[in-house]
């Protein structure tokens, strides 16, 4: 057997169809015509301001003909919509000549306000997304022809599956209402001959899918008016979770009265899959004694048992090899943890697997919990599909305590999560069963950057010196992750980048070192020089900002109100220390004060200031303790954010006195 059946983390194709494709298209062979009213239109009344209008969208999918079709008409009425609109782009994935997936009957037009009409000429460009070892991700780009303020753009295509079985069971549609722009009128089509059909929705009140039975078949149609978008806000929960949507499930038996059936039932499946991929602790005790060799503790033996699965090859990170190359190494698709272990590969949820079966061969309690990966989406228990469920983290008993483990997450530490794993939901394997459960959230001096700055200021007022960065936690992981996606060169480049968005404009960054670029069990610490403007002057005083590393912070929530509830990542630290000597004929005539904001129990900040003859050294300590807060704390949290932004605007005041002539 495989990996379990019953979901594929990585096959999220329904939600990147509606979600990443803002409009739709259908192999309709007529167009819309434009009306009068839609050829003058400038905006409109529901959403002031707004960049562009769907006018019309339509997403028909057919299980006998193996299609999900597609057609949009869009109104642009800002600079701003044409170019969101000009160039359309419609990602597909492509795993290969044999899925025999594409793209088929595409087409497109303009249409000026005067009524003129330019189709899209030849065919849309192929280009590359996304590749790894498990899935490859392509998109095809369409150049609107003449797209202007005031056209009305139109486009159509039919993504193909040639096995029509295969997309029948596979391709159940999810159909999303809302995207990012206001929708007059929408449709939503879905012909099948599958049985016992069920769906969540959470459309406005009064509207449903209309059912239409006809022998074995039935359609399924959603008729949509007036469609308010999705609000684009700050610090903002996935997409994912928060538009209206209509959630199809099929082959369900009539004993599934809720989702908690569901879950229960099919968490069973599930959990026998997993067990049976691990298989017994037996196939690989001699392989958990050789690696834990030495160890005296549980807790030792758990380390290294961790450290021996990221030291394997993990396929989401590697370069695709082709079947030719993989026959000759002797490398086919694992069917079991022992499979894994013998070919020292697999993908993150395979070596999460293979973690799970060498921990309990040694005799340790060790379950799976498959999460909602929160990057992409929350976890909603009311939706009776495991598709939401896209990664996998180990749990293990440790010293009568359970702790989770991120073991296929490339230089993630013991103990720590990939933040999109922290705070997720999902299904978890117990001692009994399987319960739905939330993975936990690490404080935020887990997670900490510190940045220090040693400056000399000449009489000029230009600054040099060196700029030392400490990261750990998820911070250090981004960074050491991204090196494996691309390369140390690279890293260095956006590192100095990093730098150079923080500071004074103007000022030049050079990265010296980076230590412990691959020891994820130490804290990434990265060394730069600098130089450049720091001082301002008008008359005999000069202006020095008071915090170098945020010269250019600019407030995080600029609107007066809020509708969605706020989220950030993961609760964080930064620690900042900057040093900074003045020449002798500088004296200090103002700094700012020490200073604290804070917002109870959610986020604080901090100031201090030390002052002597020649020099000044300015602290900031700003913590984020609580990631989620509803729209009624938004008004604490916005005023708190202006203040901070407001303080590491504040300069430190120098006179300067003039220097005495030399003597004679």
């Amino acid at each position: 057997m495989g990996i379990p059946k019953f979901r594929n983390g990585r096959h999220v194709l329904l939600f990147c169809i509606a979600l990443l494709v803002v409009a739709s298209a259908h192999a309709a062979t007529k167009w819309q015509d434009p009306t009068p009213e839609e050829l003058s239109m400038t905006s409109q009344p529901q959403v002031p301001g707004t960049a562009a209008v769907l006018l019309y969208r339509e997403e028909i999918v057919d299980d006998d003909n193996g299609t999900w079709s597609y057609y949009s008409r869009i109104k642009i009425l800002t600079q701003a919509g044409r170019d969101r609109y000009s160039d359309i782009s419609i990602e597909y994935p492509s795993q290969g000549s044999d899925d025999n997936f594409n793209i088929t009957s595409v087409a497109g037009r303009t249409i000026h306000p005067d009524g003129t009409v330019i189709p899209f000429p030849g065919k849309p460009y192929d280009r590359l997304v996304e590749k790894s070892s498990s899935e490859t991700t392509r998109e095809k780009v369409l150049a609107l022809p003449d797209v202007q303020v005031g056209s009305i753009i139109e486009y159509r295509y039919t993504m193909h599956l040639a096995d029509t079985v295969s997309f029948a069971r596979t391709f159940i549609p999810t159909f999303y209402a809302q995207t990012n722009s206001f929708a007059r009128a929408e449709h939503f089509q879905w012909h099948t001959n599958q049985s016992q059909i069920h769906l969540t929705s959470s459309l406005p009140g009064g509207v449903s899918a209309i059912k239409i039975k006809q022998g074995e078949e039935q359609t399924y149609t959603i008729d949509l008016a007036n469609v308010l978008p999705v609000p684009d806000e700050p610090e903002m929960p996935p997409l994912s979770s928060l538009v209206q949507k209509v959630v199809f499930y099929t082959d369900l038996p009539d004993t599934i009265r809720n989702a908690q059936d569901f879950w229960d039932r099919y968490g069973t499946f599930w959990s026998r899959d997993i067990d049976e991929f691990i298989g017994p602790p037996s196939k690989l005790a001699a392989a958990a004694a050789e690696i834990t060799a030495g160890a005296s503790t549980p807790e030792d033996k758990l380390r290294k048992l961790y450290a021996a699965v990221q030291q394997m090859e993990n396929t989401n990170f590697s370069r695709e090899r082709s079947a030719r190359e993989n026959k000759v190494i002797g490398v086919s698709d694992p069917k079991s943890a022992r499979d894994v272990l013998q070919q020292k590969r697999g993908d993150d949820i395979q070596l999460t697997l293979l973690f799970v079966g060498l921990a309990r061969a040694i005799g340790m309690k060790a379950y799976i919990m498959a999460v909602a990966n929160r990057d992409i989406s929350h976890f909603e228990s009311q939706l009776m599909t495991f598709q939401q469920l896209n990664d996998d983290v180990a749990i293990v008993e440790l010293n009568n305590q359970e702790i989770l483990l991120d073991p296929a997450e490339p230089l993630c530490p013991f103990g720590q999560l990939l933040w999109t794993h922290a705070l997720a939901g999902g299904l978890r394997q117990t001692a009994t069963g399987v319960a739905l459960a939330r993975s936990p959230l690490p404080a935020a001096k887990d997670s900490e950057t510190r940045r220090v700055a040693n400056l000399i200021l000449d009489d000029t007022g230009h600054e040099s010196g060196t700029v030392d960065m400490c990261f750990q936690g998820a911070p250090a992981l981004r960074w050491r992750q991204n090196t494996l996606l691309g390369d140390e060169a690279a890293l260095h480049q956006d590192l100095e980048k990093y730098l150079l968005d923080l500071i004074t404009k103007g000022s030049d960054v050079a990265l010296t070192s980076v230590e412990n670029l691959h020891d994820a069990n130490k804290p990434l610490v990265v060394h730069f020089k600098v130089s450049g403007p720091l001082a301002n002057f008008t008359g005999k005083s000069s202006f020095v900002p008071a915090q170098f590393f945020e010269v250019n912070d600019t407030p995080l929530f600029p609107a007066a109100t809020r509708t969605l509830p706020i989220e950030f990542s993961y609760p964080e630290s930064f620690h900042d220390a900057v040093w900074i000597k003045f020449p002798a004929s500088w004296q200090i005539d103002t700094a700012p004060p020490a200073e604290t904001d804070i917002v109870p129990k959610t986020i604080g900040c901090d100031y201090r200031v030390q002052i002597s003859p020649t020099a000044i050294i300015l602290r900031r300590d700003f913590v984020l303790g609580s990631i989620n807060l509803e729209p009624s704390r938004y008004s604490d949290l916005r005023s708190f954010y202006e203040k901070v932004v407001t303080r590491d605007h504040a300069s430190v005041l120098f006179h300067i006195h003039p220097t005495p002539a030399a003597e004679p």
